[in-house]
């Protein structure tokens, strides 16, 4: 039987059960923020204890980059250098060059190209190779060779009468041969499927030098897991990347000079976006298949960074990892040399960075950065 008291008490209840349930609801998604927001300062303490940069430095960053050595296992065999600048804007077009086709912002290359999938010989039509070059190529050996080939393209390399008029044009024929195959097979097999350098006494494994690399950046690249993935997969069949649409997986070759001689290399280009975090940015990562000069393996990293203060305003930055193993030991002074022409490649490029970033903003908009 029920009492006029159990009418009166049994919708207070409904209304209080209302209540408790949208103050927990709100509770839990406050703790959620909360939860989020932690983890994401915890990244972007992360990323700076890495960098060995500290907050002062970075509310400092204007015009002028920072560049910081980061440690590294071998100093005899390894450098590694890291950059950052302010940019006026966090947007995808910073990863890409100012034209469809042309390399990524992070690299300055005197020449270039991408390889189509499947890759064409009509790909490396503008490749060409120095005097200096064929110089060496000419007195190549098996494990004394300063060209870098694997076995098979060392016997080649040897079986060429280099008196002849056409030597140089029959080993362009093969060098551009042997660059689709390590394309082709690393499309198909991925790490399993590149050379093993063969110029040196002892045969190096490029995938070696990969997994070399990407070990020593794991407290950076723990913070990207997309682009951590990517570098020890095969690539997928990709489609060319946009400002719009800012992921892909392509393979570049280009010639740059940041030592004694031209060095060309073949990358795999990675672009992803960010991790859902306010303060990490879209990525793209730089993964040398070959080169053939000096480098036993390289791992170019860059991103985007944003700031956010307590106030809510955000200042933006851009940011570059370079790291190179070398395939020999390095004394002091040829370190320092190219230490000193890395570093200051290294600042170019972020400098090159943020003018592209103040041209696109004052193509957007008329004010100027803060």
């Amino acid at each position: 039987m029920r009492t006029p008291e159990t009418h009166i008490l049994r919708p207070r209840l409904r209304s209080f059960v209302r209540v408790a349930t949208a103050i927990a609801t709100g509770v839990t998604i406050l703790l959620l923020s909360l939860v989020a927001t932690a983890q994401e300062d915890d990244s972007m303490a992360a990323f700076l204890a890495y960098m060995g940069i500290d907050e002062n430095k970075l509310a400092s960053l204007d015009a002028d980059p920072i560049l910081v050595e980061i440690s590294v296992a071998d100093r005899s065999r390894q450098a590694a250098f890291a950059g950052l600048i302010r940019v006026p804007e966090d947007g995808a077009k910073l990863f890409f060059g100012s034209a469809p086709g042309a390399p990524p912002m992070i690299i300055e290359p005197e020449a270039s190209g991408y390889f189509s999938n499947p890759a064409a010989l009509k790909n490396l039509a503008p490749l060409e190779l120095g005097e200096d070059d064929y110089e060496v190529l000419a007195e190549c050996k098996p494990a004394n060779c300063r060209f870098k080939l694997d076995a098979q393209g060392i016997q080649e390399a040897r079986s060429i009468d280099w008196k002849a008029a056409d030597a140089h044009r029959r080993f362009l024929d093969i060098f551009q041969g042997f660059l689709l195959q390590v394309v082709s097979q690393y499309r198909k097999q991925g790490m399993e499927g590149l050379p093993t350098y063969a110029d040196k006494t002892q045969p190096f494994p490029v995938a070696r030098g990969i997994t070399l690399l990407a070990g020593e950046a794991d407290p950076l690249l723990r913070l990207y897991p997309t682009i951590q993935k990517a570098l020890t997969s095969a690539p997928p069949v990709a489609s060319p990347a946009s400002p719009a649409s800012p992921a892909s997986d392509r393979i570049l070759w280009s010639i740059s000079d940041f030592g004694y001689r031209p060095t060309l290399s073949v990358d795999r280009v990675i672009v992803r976006r960010g991790p859902d975090n306010k303060n990490l940015g879209g990525i793209i990562a730089l993964e040398n298949l070959y080169s053939n000069h000096y480098l036993a393996g390289r791992l170019q990293i860059g991103g985007a960074l944003r700031r956010v203060s307590a106030s809510g305003a955000s200042t933006n930055y851009f940011w570059i990892l370079d790291q190179i193993l070398f395939d020999d030991k390095l004394g002091g002074i040829k370190r320092n040399l190219l230490s000193r022409g890395l570093k200051s490649n290294l600042s170019d490029r972020l400098k090159a960075i943020r003018q592209e970033g103040l041209a696109l903003k004052s193509t957007a908009s008329p004010t100027k950065e803060p």
